[in-house]
């Protein structure tokens, strides 16, 4: 990277871990050799890569950034599958990977979205403030979040296709 580097996390199965940098990229580095397998130039529009996680299966990014966007990516090819409008500094797959949730700071929500279609399921209001943080339950339909409201919420997300 060229810039600061703003997350790291490891893969799923731990073959390989992501990083997103200040710089507008994400890479993938083989988690034995150190090597980058993977780079992503410009995922966000040059702007910064807030968050960057690879999918259970490995087949795919999912990345958020300063453009405002979730991003999910092709990690094979490096292309981009589907943009999530208005997320940016946390963005997470539901423990089946069916959905994805992203705060957006526009309005202190938690957006979801189906991420097969990119098409906006529903809303979570309650924080006050910017959301800084979301993690989603690895075994159910459930999230919690944190903010500058000062508030740790939980979130039961089973109805998120029914709204």
């Amino acid at each position: 990277h060229r810039g600061g580097i703003n997350h790291i996390e490891y893969a799923p199965t731990g073959s390989v871990f992501i990083t997103a940098s200040q710089d507008g990229s994400i890479k993938v580095w083989d988690a034995i050799s150190g090597k980058v397998v993977r780079t992503i130039e410009g995922a966000h529009s040059g702007k910064g890569v807030t968050t960057a996680t690879i999918s259970k299966n490995g087949k795919y990014i999912l990345s958020g950034g300063f453009d405002s966007m979730s991003k999910l990516w092709d990690l094979g090819s490096g292309k981009m599958i589907h943009g999530f409008q208005g997320a940016k500094q946390s963005t997470v797959f539901s423990y089946n990977e069916d959905f994805v949730f992203s705060s957006d700071e526009s309005n202190n929500t938690i957006v979801c979205w189906d991420s097969r279609t990119a098409t906006l399921l529903k809303r979570y209001t309650g924080h006050q403030a910017l959301i800084r943080s979301i993690s989603a339950s690895p075994t159910e339909n459930a999230l919690v979040s944190c903010g500058d409201d000062n508030r740790l919420r939980y979130w039961c997300t089973p109805s998120a296709v029914s709204a």
